[in-house]
């Protein structure tokens, strides 16, 4: 599909995609969606959220990296366009396999384009 993904970047982006019910649990991460007008664009806004629960700095940068390489993968190709994603680190995320975390992110993206 080859959609190019964007960044949120303010408080309140992140505030309205994580108010929505639209959630997806797994071991290693919560992601939230909210869908956009896709006649205003058609890019994936994706934001991270990795809390001081996870661990020191480099614990939570660790996090951060896994995640928006995974997001890269994965997003990028089964993401639905003119989506925001906010995904937030849960404990497990720097204790998995890469792939884990990718097979993660497949099966909540598969739930979320259900619902």
């Amino acid at each position: 599909m080859g959609n190019s993904l964007g960044r949120l970047r303010t408080r309140r982006e992140f505030l309205d995609v994580t108010s929505q019910e639209n959630k997806i649990v797994t071991k290693s991460f919560i992601i939230f969606s909210k869908f956009r007008n896709s006649h205003v664009s058609s890019n994936i806004l994706i934001g991270y959220t990795v809390s001081g629960k996870i661990g020191n700095a480099v614990l939570r940068n660790k996090a951060k990296r896994r995640l928006r390489a995974a997001a890269k993968n994965i997003i990028k190709q089964k993401g639905v366009p003119g989506t925001n994603y906010v995904i937030v680190a849960r404990n497990k995320i720097t204790r998995i396999p890469f792939e884990s975390l990718e097979n993660d992110l497949i099966y909540a993206l598969q739930q979320l384009s259900l619902t």
